[in-house]
């Protein structure tokens, strides 16, 4: 039998324990780092894919000009690799889960990490 539901399905909750997973300098300067979270439990949806917004300013420069990116992941993964990172910044990253009812877009609430690189990390 199919199964019918007189609601509409709800957001999914939003990805937990977003944490630095991994930290790696190059000779360049830069340091790529890898971030994980864990998906939501059994959501009325699958996850369709992850929205990663990331934003850093310089740290010494008095006013700090803040720049912003962004990027998807696919719904099946639970990290991301940022690379091209300043030791010399401090980063802030959201993440946000985004599944499909249809054609209507169901968005998590977003959750947050901010951290600065290490230049002495290594793998």
């Amino acid at each position: 039998k199919h199964f019918h539901s007189s609601r509409d399905p709800s957001a999914p909750a939003a990805p937990a324990r977003l944490r630095l997973a991994n930290a790696t300098s190059h000779g360049d300067g830069s340091v790529t780092v890898t971030l994980a979270w864990d998906g939501p439990q059994e959501p009325d949806v699958p996850v369709h894919h992850y929205k990663v917004f990331w934003s850093w300013a310089a740290r010494g420069t008095g006013v700090p000009a803040r720049k912003r990116r962004r990027m998807s992941v696919d719904g099946s993964q639970n990290s991301v690799v940022l690379e091209g990172l300043q030791p010399d910044s401090d980063y802030s990253v959201e993440l946000q889960a985004v599944a499909y009812w249809g054609q209507t877009r169901l968005k998590s609430a977003k959750v947050a990490l901010h951290f600065t690189p290490s230049p002495a990390a290594s793998n």
